[in-house]
């Protein structure tokens, strides 16, 4: 049996981890599969976020940020291509970190400029 040339061909939705590396499917859809990735990230953080709180938010972002590494090394090894753009578990776990970082800022601000005046 051939091996197939196109990288996608490799992979299978069906595969928990092909399934979690392309975005639950994002990654697959064009153009800008990077972008995709990202609209779920939003998504998914703004229906968790409230419902997990941040600092079981935050934690678990660090997780999917670890497992991420793994998830997309095996994908990339069985699309037989390195950083595929179809693999876009990256993107979703930046929106994470990127509203974590915000939350943090703010609530920095927050602190800051309701200090008691001296």
């Amino acid at each position: 049996m051939a091996v197939p040339q196109n990288p996608l061909e490799r992979v299978t939705l069906r595969n928990p981890i092909h399934f979690l590396a392309l975005g639950f499917g994002s990654g697959l859809l064009h153009p800008a599969p990077g972008t995709w990735g990202s609209l779920v990230g939003v998504i998914v953080g703004a229906l968790l976020l409230p419902w997990l709180g941040a600092k079981t938010f935050f934690i678990l972002t660090a997780l999917c940020f670890f497992l991420g590494i793994w998830l997309c090394e095996r994908t990339s090894h069985d699309m037989g291509v390195h950083d595929h753009g179809s693999i876009v578990w990256d993107e979703i776990v930046a929106v994470g970190v990127v509203g974590g970082a915000a939350s943090v800022l703010i609530l920095v601000h927050h602190c800051v400029c309701n200090l008691p005046s001296v």
